[in-house]
């Protein structure tokens, strides 16, 4: 159990019989598969349209001579049967944006990570513990209900009712239930007075725990023949980190299912799907941001916001009736959608969990959000069944490749609470629109989504059969921290392909119109991304003017990435949009230094000032400048791209590091800037972790922000890392260049520097790349450390000089990097400083 992890009431003495042993959990590494006989086929393509009867018609009659290519290194995404590559539409062939294909060596690559699509099976749950105790029957579709219960599954035990308390946010309100009479009362109260979980509760067998999940979606008014339904519902399904292409390598029977939607003519529906779908961000943040707000920045002084509020808000003053759901545990470190701040620490005790569940309720009261919302489904379930799992979150998928409760997946209680909100209020009276957002692939193995295939394919084939109900599967971007994304080039490139699919009912076809459908068909080919999407819904839910924004209209042939304001780190779909510069050039040699030094430099000061908050802010002698987590060497640079914004030129690359006494290579996406003007600034404009850091919470230094972090979680191996550091480190070898040495204090200050030479005509070298540290080797005393210009001719320093840093005691400090002209650039820096010896000392 973690530390600090704090169990509800009724929970306390559960061992977790469905966390899932070590042997049976997904196959770590390469994935055992019978070899593909390869087979050399033309490229094929799915079909494009510019008119939605154009598409109709090729379902259900041109298609029939075509099929799935199989056999083939690079398996076929799409969900329509493909043309031979060299049919391609006059509307593909005036695209700016053509889409970047993978070559055979990468598709190898993800078949080595995760062999064929279907190849990764579901971890099953204990289905011994999905016990039916209680039945709810609705009556007549209206929110009354009748409740029946079997008591021969507690087997004589008591039959316990446990509810969200209103005071604590977790389910620890348990009631003894002595028949089905009596709980129908109880949930008819609860329904009608928990603002956060009027939609569920639990049931338990007292002394077996075996455990009960009731959902109680909210039922809206009927309409009646007389009130006739104008509006049109929809219902986004939110697959968080699950790329395009790994959607078809892992959720089979959900793409098969959307395959029979296309070409059944017994399935009153048809399926749209968005190829070119462009991530703006790495994070679910920034991309929601786009979806619901709109735009790139919000408003700076909000508290982490990502337009959740005005996005309901706009909904509810258009009557539209709503629901917002997601799996994420609202006292967790990383927070939840609804509030988004960061915490340190762990949950002490249920005082301290208390007072964070009135801060979050009153922040939802202060900022409108609870008022926008109607019903939060399951969302304030999460916490008291990650509880369960002793965590308070699940992104680790090595400790949770399943997350089971009450013998089911858990996602599955959101994707079922969805599709039954859906099926009960397809013919309401008002309209509404339902957010589903689940993290099963929030981590970092890129197994673990295919628990979500069959409920999710259930799902879906029942949105087929709706009358008023659009759904929307979406993800906000690709796996970022499976080891696939971060050391592959194809990984990298699907962090940024997210997925958008659109079930839309023939009825519904016909309600939207043909102007609408024709956008949306055409488009199918077109660069998009969740912001044309969010535009689209904000324009068109207007009651009585509609307008056709964003997704509605037919987007531009001539968009590139340039016209979407992407985060200058993203990788462009579109083939050759990328400025890409090669891994050699020295102005990226240079600025990858200038990351490392300053990626070193923020461990180092943020364990610093963790030392000085627990010593009143002083400094003492005999300490270390590192803790756990471990400074890094560079091991090399990649997918670079370069551009000219303004006055300023920016540099977005991969940096890979290894730390000191570890083997694993950790991922950093960076991007920088500098002037173009030749002026001496760089700065690190974004630091992005791509390799997962999860693992390093538990042993991060308190002060030293987990996701720069890289430490070892044994307690007894934890520090030992720093003697060796200590005694190597004016030895180390970093971006493979070797170091040499300038004793400026003996025995304590030296200045260690390495050199990327350039070989000049005349047989001479010139130093191309200087970097620079500063290494204090002694327990006891600190520096003040002047860095000034000796000489100066034609080069770039990382920082404005002079400049005076501190070196505290046992502590290695990035200086300066500079990166000269090539043959006439030199620079020759002078050092100063000021010593003082440290109290305390032994």
């Amino acid at each position: 159990m973690r530390s600090g992890t704090l169990l509800p009431i009724g929970f306390q003495d559960i061992l977790a019989s469905e966390f899932m042993p070590l042997h049976q959990k997904h196959e770590r590494g390469n994935v055992t598969h019978k070899k593909v006989k390869e087979r050399h086929l033309p490229r094929r393509i799915s079909p494009a349209f510019d008119r939605f009867e154009a598409m109709i018609m090729d379902d259900e009659y041109a298609s029939r001579s075509r099929d799935y290519p199989r056999n083939t290194t690079c398996s076929f995404v799409g969900l329509r049967k493909p043309y031979v590559a060299s049919r391609v539409s006059e509307d593909q062939q005036e695209q700016k944006c053509r889409l970047r294909f993978e070559t055979p060596e990468e598709c190898k690559e993800g078949i080595k990570y995760y062999g064929g699509p279907g190849d990764i099976k579901e971890l099953k749950c204990d289905v011994s513990k999905a016990i039916e105790i209680c039945r709810i029957k609705r009556l007549n579709n209206t929110g009354n209900f009748d409740v029946f219960c079997d008591s021969r599954h507690c087997k004589g035990e008591d039959l316990h009712l446990g509810l969200l308390g209103s005071q604590t946010g977790v389910v620890d309100n348990w009631t003894v239930i002595s028949d089905a009479k009596r709980l129908g009362q109880y949930l008819h109260e609860h329904i009608s007075s928990s603002k956060f979980g009027a939609s569920f509760a639990l049931l338990k067998c007292e002394k077996s725990l075996v455990f009960q999940v009731l959902t109680l979606p909210k039922i809206l008014e009927r309409s009646t023949m007389s009130q006739p339904h104008k509006n049109i519902n929809f219902n986004i399904i939110v697959e968080d980190s699950v790329s395009r292409r790994h959607f078809f390598r892992t959720l089979s029977q959900t793409a098969s299912t959307m395959r029979n939607i296309i070409y059944k003519k017994s399935i009153p529906a048809t399926v749209l799907e968005f190829e070119k779908v462009q991530s703006y961000d790495t994070t679910t943040k920034k991309n929601l941001q786009r979806l619901f707000s709109g735009t790139k920045y919000l408003r700076p002084n909000e508290r982490d916001i990502i337009g959740i509020e005005d996005f309901f808000s706009l909904l509810k003053e258009f009557g539209y009736s709503t629901l917002f759901q997601e799996d994420n545990c609202w006292y967790d470190n990383w927070g939840t959608l609804l509030d988004l701040s960061y915490r340190t620490g762990h949950v002490k005790d249920q005082k301290e969990r208390d007072k964070i569940w009135k801060e979050f309720v009153d922040l939802l009261e202060k900022t409108k959000r609870s008022d926008s919302v109607d019903d939060f489904g399951v969302t304030f379930l999460t916490c008291s069944v990650y509880a369960y799992l002793h965590t308070s979150n699940v992104f680790n998928a090595w400790d949770f490749p399943n997350i089971c409760f009450a013998g089911e997946h858990f996602s599955s209680f959101l994707l079922n609470y969805a599709k039954e909100y859906m099926m009960f209020n397809d013919n309401a009276a008002k309209p509404f629109l339902a957010y589903t957002h689940v993290i099963t692939s929030h981590e970092r193995s890129g197994r673990r989504i295919v628990n979500d295939d069959i409920t999710l394919s259930k799902l879906l084939r029942q949105a087929a059969h709706m009358h008023n109900t659009v759904t929307i599967l979406i993800s906000d971007h690709g796996a970022k921290s499976t080891k696939f994304s971060s050391h592959t080039t194809q990984g990298r490139h699907e962090v940024f392909r997210p997925l958008l699919f659109m079930i839309i009912p023939h009825v519904v076809c016909d309600k939207l119109g043909p102007e609408v459908m024709n956008a949306l068909v055409a488009n199918q080919k077109r660069l998009i991304g969740i912001q044309d999407l969010g535009e689209a819904l904000r324009a068109y839910l207007k009651p009585n003017t509609p307008e056709l924004r964003g997704l509605f209209l037919p987007i531009s042939l001539n968009r590139t990435c340039d016209q979407l304001d992407l985060d200058s780190d993203v990788l462009c779909l579109c083939d050759k949009m990328d400025k890409s510069i090669s891994s050699k050039s020295q102005v990226l040699k240079w600025a990858a230094e200038f990351a490392l030094g300053v990626l070193n430099n923020m461990i180092q000061d943020q364990f610093i000032a963790g030392l000085k908050s627990k010593r009143s802010g002083e400094i003492k002698s005999n300490l270390y400048g590192y803790g756990a987590c471990q400074r890094y060497t560079g091991h090399k640079i990649g997918l670079a791209r370069h551009q000219v914004a303004g006055q300023q030129e920016i540099l977005a690359f991969t940096l890979f590091v290894q730390p000191f006494d570890r083997k694993t290579k950790e991922v950093f996406d960076v991007k920088v800037s500098f002037p173009v003007n030749q002026d001496k600034a760089i700065s690190l404009d974004k630091f992005t972790r791509a390799s997962s850091f999860n693992e390093y919470e538990q042993c991060a230094d308190k002060n030293v922000n987990p996701k720069i972090c890289t430490c070892r979680r044994s307690l007894k191996k934890t520090f030992k890392w720093r003697k060796r550091f200590i005694k190597n480190a004016a030895s180390q070898h970093s971006f493979s260049l070797a170091p040499t040495g300038l004793v400026l204090d003996h025995p304590c200050l030296t200045i260690i520097s390495r050199n990327i030479q350039n070989s000049l005509p005349s047989g001479r070298k010139q130093n191309a790349i200087s970097t620079y540290e500063a290494f204090n080797a002694c327990s006891y005393v600190t520096y003040n450390l002047t860095i000034n210009i000796k000489k100066f001719k034609r080069s770039r320093v990382s920082r404005k000089l002079p400049d005076t840093v501190t070196l505290f005691p046992r502590t290695m400090t990035f200086l300066i990097t500079v990166k000269n002209a090539w043959r006439y650039g030199v620079f020759v820096p002078s050092f100063s400083f000021v010593k003082r010896t440290l109290s305390g000392r032994n």
